[in-house]
């Protein structure tokens, strides 16, 4: 049985011109764009969810705004133009990819919370320290 997931990521890697390894060590969520290099590398293609995680990566080279880098707010920008670059060029878009974009875009907007809170100036008052009136 062919594995028509990993021949259309492939087809659409070379109508493209981007070179697209799989790397048969790599879980699916260890996968990267090299927009510079215009590669990609990925967990191998066997179904439907590497299949849309390799689409995606793809996405962050060949979609508008897929490669941009900075601030978060751009960053999660270019996550968008790449799922939604993905999900254009998909062959079908399942249940089981929608999760997958679901919930890869938790984890980036989880971080991005996490880094704005970190980055976030301090007070310029200090906080009231409401134990005093207990």
């Amino acid at each position: 049985m062919t594995n028509r997931y990993r021949e259309h990521a492939y087809q659409l890697a070379q109508a493209f011109g981007v070179r697209l390894e799989e790397h048969a060590e790599a879980q699916p969520h260890q996968a990267l764009a090299i927009p510079a290099l215009r590669a990609v590398v990925v967990a191998p293609i066997i179904e439907e969810t590497t299949y849309a995680v390799a689409l995606h990566e793809l996405g962050h080279i060949l979609a508008p705004l897929g490669a941009v880098a900075g601030t978060t707010n751009l960053e999660l920008d270019a996550e968008d133009a790449a799922w939604a670059w993905a999900e254009h060029h998909a062959l079908e878009w399942t249940p089981v990819m929608a999760r997958v974009r679901r919930w890869c875009e938790g984890t980036y907007h989880a971080y991005a919370d996490a880094e704005r809170e970190a980055n976030r100036p301090p007070p310029k008052h200090p906080p009231i320290d409401w134990s005093k009136y207990k």
